[in-house]
């Protein structure tokens, strides 16, 4: 999601560094460069603004959540699953050591 509002920041400043690159030219009496830029500016604005729309409806947006949901979820699970085999794994090695260390194979202390 951050890639994607670096991305609109990079796109964003790159029209504006090519907007203010153009040089003005001669115009007439009644047709104002500015008055232009302005209304060019405002109709892309409206076709982004309509295109965004049309991409982020209320539908698409549900299956955006519901996935990353459903992923975090199950990133959950498998993480859970993992900790257990580990913890399993720990304690079956932590009471191999034991035996070994005490010499008794039910893993009780000698107590001479």
């Amino acid at each position: 999601m951050a890639k994607l509002g670096l991305l609109f920041v990079a796109v964003f400043c790159v029209v504006q560094i090519s907007l203010a690159a153009r040089l003005p030219r001669e115009t007439e009496e009644g047709n104002s460069t500015e008055a232009s830029f302005f209304d060019k500016v405002k109709g892309s604005f409206g076709q982004l603004s309509d295109s965004i729309s049309k991409t982020f409806t209320k539908e698409n947006a549900d299956k955006i959540v519901k996935s990353v949901s459903d992923g975090a979820e199950e990133f959950g699970n498998k993480a859970k699953e993992t900790y257990q085999e580990l913890a399993d794994k720990a304690s079956d090695k932590f009471s191999e050591i034991k035996k070994d260390i005490s010499g008794n194979p039910d893993g009780t202390e000698n107590s001479n």
